[in-house]
């Protein structure tokens, strides 16, 4: 796989500027040998917003190919026991 080179906007703030004196810019990355840190959720907590981020580890195709059954599996496990309470047998 071919890393990109160069620098990719995703979102901007432009609120941000445009409300405050910008006083200092950071940027920050981390190399932690095989894992990754994925941003699970943003929200707003007290009146300050608040980002949950966790370490994790990328899945390989068969992983995902499980992962998948499983669900599937579960899926349909719990579509019969609600057909047979509900008496639709």
């Amino acid at each position: 796989m071919v890393k990109e080179v160069g620098k990719k906007l995703i979102a901007q703030n432009k609120a941000a500027r445009h409300d405050y004196f910008i006083e200092e810019v950071f940027e920050a990355g981390l190399v932690l040998g095989g894992l990754t840190i994925v941003p699970l959720s943003l929200y707003f907590k007290d009146g300050r917003a608040k980002v949950e981020i966790a370490l994790a580890k990328g899945k390989k195709a068969h992983d995902k190919r499980q992962a998948l059954m499983e669900k599937q599996a579960n899926r349909e496990v719990t579509r019969e026991l609600s057909r047979r309470t509900s008496g639709k047998d």
